[in-house]
């Protein structure tokens, strides 16, 4: 292992223009310098680099071995070097975010398409996830900015920083043929005796709704029949008229045989939020693309 990869970089120089004096001027050192950098790589690997013609320096077979190895290592450092300054950079970086599964009024890509107007350089790394990964991705660091529904503020959470950009009405979907599918408005305690479709605990819809309806009677009285982790999920369970479930009320429905029922009592909505972590540096296309969505609200 070479001690001194500024030594390296001397050697890349020399062997380039196998002539010290041209060598030492590109890389604005003196010729000393540079000849002693050069002793000092030649003893750390224990063979003669360069040999002496007149006046004339031309590399050895062990030079020659080493310039090949060098040169493609520079160039590699080089490019490492342009890719991390192109996706820091605000005007052409890369954000890496994630967000929920969502058919209602939140639509992130249409947020997405008005930065990008304004950034077309910028570049997204998108995934879609349930709240509960979203949180995690955000606390190791492999997401800059998240897009979830409620959670619970915990200890756990402390570092994550959260603010509200959106809330949606949440309405009821049951099959055409249920009883219900006729009505315009309908309570939540008339559902009790419904077989109900859920979403599993790791989604902010979940959250919602608890958030809503409490931990009191009618929590305790649904009786979920099946529990799904996206909605597009839930909604063809409903379809194939295994229960009911709720859903955003702008959701966008392509089928003739599903109906939407608003609540009457409680009201029913969920809150949308960008998320990111305290603790972690944001890029500046990260910051200027936060920036873009808070200025909307």
């Amino acid at each position: 292992m070479i001690s001194n990869l500024q030594a390296l970089k001397y050697f890349e120089a020399v062997a380039r223009h196998e002539h010290f004096t041209k060598a030492a001027n590109e890389l604005y050192v003196s010729q000393p310098t540079l000849s002693k950098n050069i002793d000092a790589l030649e003893k750390e690997i224990g063979v003669v680099l360069f040999e002496k013609r007149g006046r004339n320096m031309y590399l050895t077979p062990y030079g020659k071995m080493l310039r090949d190895y060098v040169q493609r290592g520079i160039g590699e450092i080089d490019k490492g070097v342009e890719m991390i300054q192109s996706i820091s950079n605000e005007k052409s970086g890369m954000i890496s975010i994630a967000t929920i599964h969502s058919k209602g009024s939140f639509k992130l890509p249409q947020y997405i398409k008005g930065f990008c107007d304004k950034h077309p350089d910028i570049r997204f790394k998108y995934s879609q996830k349930s709240t509960r990964k979203i949180l995690d991705e955000l606390l190791s660091g492999d997401v800059e900015i998240g897009f979830c529904s409620n959670y619970d503020e915990s200890e756990e959470y402390n570092s994550l920083h959260r603010e509200e950009i959106l809330t949606e009405e949440l309405c009821l979907i049951v099959h055409k043929d249920h009883p219900m599918a006729n009505r315009e408005f309908v309570a939540f305690d008339e559902l009790l005796e419904e077989e109900w479709i859920g979403y599993s605990d790791d989604t902010g819809m979940s959250r919602a709704i608890k958030d809503v309806i409490g931990d009191g009677e009618i929590s305790q009285n649904l009786r979920f029949a099946y529990l799904a982790s996206e909605g597009s999920a839930v909604i063809e369970l409903v379809q194939a008229g295994l229960g009911i479930s709720i859903i955003p009320k702008n959701t966008k429905l392509n089928f003739d045989d599903i109906v939407k029922v608003q609540f009457s009592s409680p009201y029913l909505y969920r809150h949308i939020y960008m998320v990111w972590n305290s603790d972690c540096t944001l890029s500046p296309a990260a910051k200027a693309f936060r920036k873009y969505i808070l200025s909307l609200n």
